[in-house]
């Protein structure tokens, strides 16, 4: 017994060590990015009445996803190489480091699932969507049970062990190349968040706009004829233009204090409207209370100045030098 405990430990190599330390780490990387993932879907997907605000998850969903695009490969590639070694030489099932890390994923997937059962419970419990829980339980109990599944029965028969390597990768890469559909379809593709962040620019742009306006009126006492008399050489201001295609904003005084700013818009953006809209995408806020929400294509926005809020500032006579 102790000579095939030596010949094992004979075998165990630099090249075994550091191929089942990749091996283990890409599993768990690809395993947390999997439920990263699929959680902010759910969340996105799902919107809970309960919370006061809107919450935006597209940012996680996308930091996960590039995770999950990246590690996922690298880990079939490995555990690939893996089992094509453990077909040219059986007994590299056997080294201790490999076993290690086996009971040592079994654990902690049982550890996982106990904890995250627990967390998810706890969410419940303090109102959460019901749908949301039912969803991300059956989510975590079907890729922790899979896991454990997988490797508990890998370390049976090598026969049984390559079946389960089959079953297991085919299974993977559908609910790897499911959740990545999913994904995109609730937040859009990259083209999309790109034309979400050039409207973003305009928005900002726009309030800036809108704040150098009104300082303009409290100034003045009135309203600026066009965007050119908002530019100052001393502050070395002048009005943005459209980030995309460096077109100038349209403006136009309307009044005495009314005026409009005009920008052409990629997307819409709805109001925060309850009971929140059908469909994957959740409701979406531009500014205090959605003042800039818009359609696409050209949208004005109609702005009159309370001239008890924003009076126009008194004007000072210069003080005569003393003699």
């Amino acid at each position: 017994m102790e000579n095939d405990k030596d010949i094992v430990k004979a075998r165990t190599t630099p090249k075994d060590f550091f191929l089942n330390l990749g091996w283990l780490l890409t599993l768990y990387g690809s395993v947390v990015a999997l439920l990263n993932t699929v959680f902010g879907v759910i969340d996105q997907a799902f919107p809970d009445a309960v919370n006061a605000y809107y919450v935006d998850y597209t940012g996680g969903i996308r930091s996960s996803l590039a995770w999950l695009i990246i590690i996922f490969p690298i880990f079939l590639v490995l555990s690939w190489y893996v089992r094509r070694l453990f077909r040219i030489d059986p007994s590299r099932r056997e080294v201790w480091v490999r076993r290690w890390f086996v009971y040592l994923t079994l654990f902690l997937s049982s550890v996982a699932a106990v904890v995250d059962i627990i967390v998810l419970l706890n969410s419940f419990l303090n109102g959460e969507l019901t749908s949301k829980f039912v969803l991300k339980v059956a989510v975590i109990l079907a890729v922790t049970v899979a896991v454990f599944a997988y490797y508990f029965i890998d370390l049976k028969k090598e026969s049984i062990g390559e079946m389960a390597a089959k079953a297991f990768a085919i299974g993977s890469v559908a609910a790897v190349v499911a959740s990545i559909v999913w994904a995109f379809a609730v937040i859009g593709s990259p083209m999309t968040e790109r034309a979400r962040r050039f409207d973003q620019e305009r928005v900002n742009d726009l309030q800036s706009i809108q704040y150098r306006v009104i300082n303009y009126w409290q100034a003045k006492g009135k309203l600026p004829s066009s965007l050119a008399d908002l530019s100052d050489s001393i502050s070395g201001y002048s009005a943005p233009v459209d980030p995309e295609n460096g077109t100038p904003f349209q403006y136009q005084a309307t009044g005495k204090a009314g005026f409009q700013l005009c920008a052409n818009f990629d997307l819409s953006i709805t109001p925060y409207l309850e009971p929140y809209p059908s469909g994957y995408a959740a409701p979406q806020v531009m500014g205090p209370f959605g003042q800039w929400n818009h359609n696409a294509g050209n949208v004005c926005f109609s702005r009159s100045i309370d001239t008890a809020l924003y009076p126009v500032s008194p004007k000072i006579s210069p003080v005569s030098p003393v003699k």
